[in-house]
């Protein structure tokens, strides 16, 4: 078998052609190339199996040729150099791959600057139709699919099945905030077109970028020390430049939105202040400065907060958490309910640190630096460094136990750094059962009589509960304790709408470092 069988590509996408050449020393006006499905009917042992799928004649001592792919199911296929129209081989076969073809996609608003209560409408064009290729959207930022992964429910949806057309949505389904939207394949979630970012105004007033709050309090520096925070994530508008419009001379302002300066030897009787201006917008941050021979950090405060999928039941959320952290002055937060984006989503914004595990984190202000266990279960856990001239850290977790013998694994999980409370206090945030108040404390009960409910804000025909707790372990003492809702959030089903993103009341406890 003296001739040849080669092609130009062993993998082709459907829809491109597979070329081929050959060469043999017995050529014949019926030689052919014959293509077969792999496994399938090809003349294996130079003998007649079954019909090619497609065929070519080449005369010639030498030739070449192409098939054409579009019919071609995604999987592997072989070509035959066959001698004068029988299944004597003059070649070795060779196999070649066909891939699914890359869908091209396009989705656009067309909705002009809609606002709340307005329709709104998208053009999509799809070379992959579908009877379940659909339209969401989502929050932004929120729990958007992302890697061909659900990260939450979406707003709304609606299928879309032909190759293109425009999709509506039903205005009162819209409340004021920022969204994207998607077309996603056959019921899935993996994107065909998107994101498309927009957003949706106030009736009568248009949306004017701005902070997320007009003021709040940054972490502490001590004295003679560098400081630096990121701000950006907290414009709610198109990209900008930021700069300094006032405040203490020592604090600069980049124009990424970056905030740094190192603090005076002498500490101030009053924070520092930073004003930050984007456009017309003014942000002003203070920057508490302790003394050199001081603690940077003599209080705490922890929240434990349920996030209910991340967020996802209420518009905007993301910003509506970030806005209730700063504006409350929380220094560490653990979360519950919330997927590893949303997590992501919420520290991003805040310019924190954090850690995500099995729809639980931790995000903080002060530097993560380390991970004593990714936990068990639903729960993970951190090591925040709070001073570092006096090495200071507190390992922190948190959990969503759903069952006593959860507890336990997660007790049994926590056993070496509760072992170790005496030199590094340890924080546990969690939503479910309480725990053995012989290994940790339960701050709220310490500092208050009443009940504390959590559950829920949002569901006032449900028994109310005590869902949520902060407990420590350690040279701790609780200053102050409350249960936390903002705003007058509107029952289910009309809580989209809601200042407060979840269905849980948050615990934030102030723990005062010995």
């Amino acid at each position: 078998m003296a001739g040849t069988l080669t092609l130009s590509a062993a993998t082709v996408p459907q829809g491109s052609p597979v070329t081929f050449g050959c060469s043999t020393d017995k050529p014949a006006s019926k030689n052919w190339v014959g293509l077969y499905a792999q496994p399938g009917n090809g003349p294996v042992n130079q003998k007649y199996v079954g019909a090619s799928t497609a065929y070519q004649y080449v005369p010639g001592a030498t030739g070449s040729g192409s098939f054409d792919t579009a019919a071609l199911a995604p999987g592997t296929y072989v070509l035959y150099f066959l001698a004068n129209d029988g299944y004597v081989w003059l070649a070795p076969p060779v196999t070649f791959t066909v891939t699914g073809a890359t869908p091209v996609s396009t989705l656009t608003l067309t909705t002009p600057d809609p606002v709340a209560g307005d329709p709104v409408t998208f053009r999509y064009t799809t070379t992959a139709p579908h009877a379940k290729n659909w339209v969401g959207l989502y929050t932004d930022p929120g729990n958007a699919p992302s890697g061909g992964h659900s990260n939450g429910p979406s707003t709304v949806w609606k299928y879309v099945t032909d190759r293109e057309g425009t999709v509506t949505f039903d205005g009162s389904t819209f409340y004021p905030g920022r969204f994207v939207a998607l077309l996603l394949a056959k019921d899935g979630y993996s994107a065909l077109a998107g994101p498309v970012p927009f957003t949706v105004g106030e009736p009568g007033r248009p949306v004017r970028p701005d902070f997320l709050t007009d003021v709040f309090t940054s972490r502490n520096v001590r004295a003679g020390e560098r400081f630096s925070l990121k701000i950006g994530g907290l414009w709610t508008g198109p990209a900008t430049t930021f700069a300094k419009a006032g405040g203490d001379s020592w604090l600069s302002v980049g124009a990424d939105g970056t905030i740094e300066g190192r603090a005076p030897l002498t500490a101030p009787l009053r924070p520092a202040t930073v004003v930050v201006a984007a456009g017309d917008a003014r942000l002003t941050v203070r920057v508490p400065v302790c003394p050199v021979d001081a603690k940077v950090v003599d209080k705490l405060r922890v929240m434990s907060w349920e996030l209910w999928d991340g967020g996802s039941h209420v518009t905007d959320a993301v910003r509506k958490q970030a806005r209730i952290l700063l504006t409350n002055n929380v220094d560490v937060v653990g979360v519950q309910g919330a997927p590893g984006s949303a997590v992501a989503a919420l520290a991003g914004m805040l310019g924190w640190e954090y850690a995500a595990g099995d729809g639980v984190g931790v995000l903080s202000r002060y530097p993560v630096t380390g991970r004593p266990a990714q936990g068990v279960g639903s729960a993970t856990a951190v090591t925040i460094r709070l001073d570092d001239r006096q090495p200071f850290d507190v390992a922190v977790w948190s959990a969503a136990p759903a069952s006593p013998a959860q507890g336990s694994a997660l007790l049994a999980a926590m056993a070496d750094d509760l072992a170790a409370a005496a030199r590094r206090p340890v924080l546990l945030a969690s939503s479910g059962g309480a725990v053995d108040p012989a290994l940790l404390r339960d701050s709220y009960r310490l500092g208050r009589p009443d009940p504390g409910a959590t559950w829920s804000p949002v569901r006032p025909t449900e028994t109310p509960e005590r869902r949520d707790f902060v407990h420590f372990a350690g040279d701790l003492r609780v200053e102050e304790t409350h249960v936390l809702v903002t705003g007058w959030p509107r029952p289910v089903p009309d809580h989209a709408g809601n200042r407060w993103p979840s269905d849980h009341a948050a615990v934030v406890t102030t723990l005062r470092i010995h």
